[in-house]
């Protein structure tokens, strides 16, 4: 996979980072498992309820939005998330 801005890039350049407000457990092939506070890289969002990202282990794959919030460093977790298991 090569970035389309760099092409002698490995990996797309991150949009923003993002945390994890539940935990999520895939559910088709090409979605990624998260944790509840995970931090991941967004690197597209491809549709308004899925975005494609990358986890700091470099694994890519599709995590659903609303799971997510855009991650300022030192930000605490959203208010009112709690842990949700699917």
């Amino acid at each position: 996979m090569t970035n389309k801005k760099c092409p002698h890039l490995r990996w797309p350049i991150d949009i923003f980072k993002a945390r994890a407000l539940f935990p999520y457990a895939p559910q088709n092939e090409g979605e990624l498992s998260a944790e509840r506070g995970d931090i991941v890289s967004v690197l597209e969002k491809p549709d308004p309820q899925w975005w494609r990202v990358r986890s700091l282990n470099g694994a890519v794959g599709m995590l659903p939005a609303t799971y997510l919030e855009e991650y300022v460093e030192g930000q605490a977790l959203a208010e009112g998330t709690h842990d949700v298991f699917l």
